[in-house]
């Protein structure tokens, strides 16, 4: 009976060895888990803010694309206006001049 309780007592030692080694290799499985899931997170943040800086770099280009816009279309618009003055000028001046062609 004392061989059978000493047999027994080999067994779990051995299977409490065994869960020990077994529990050892799940917590360094499972730091590496951690470590794995911790480095795509920083590299998930890191497109994250690249692609926040690049939204901000296209805001900052649309407004100044924007604002170039609306000074060329600002200016074309004061050309116009001169260009429709001096027509209107060359009209009359036209006029003025088949005036004085008649009365020769």
């Amino acid at each position: 009976e004392k061989e059978m309780l000493r047999m027994a007592k080999r067994e779990l030692e051995s299977q409490v060895s065994a869960l020990a080694s077994d529990k050892e290799f799940a917590v360094t499985e499972q730091d590496f888990i951690l470590a794995e899931k911790e480095d795509i997170i920083a590299k998930s943040l890191r497109k994250i803010e690249l692609t926040l800086e690049d939204h901000k770099k296209m805001q900052l280009e649309f407004k100044t694309l924007k604002q170039e816009r609306e000074t060329e279309t600002s200016e074309l618009n004061c050309k116009n206006e001169q260009l429709q003055a001096e027509n209107v000028q060359n009209s009359q001046l036209i006029q003025s001049l088949q005036a004085e062609i008649s009365t020769i």
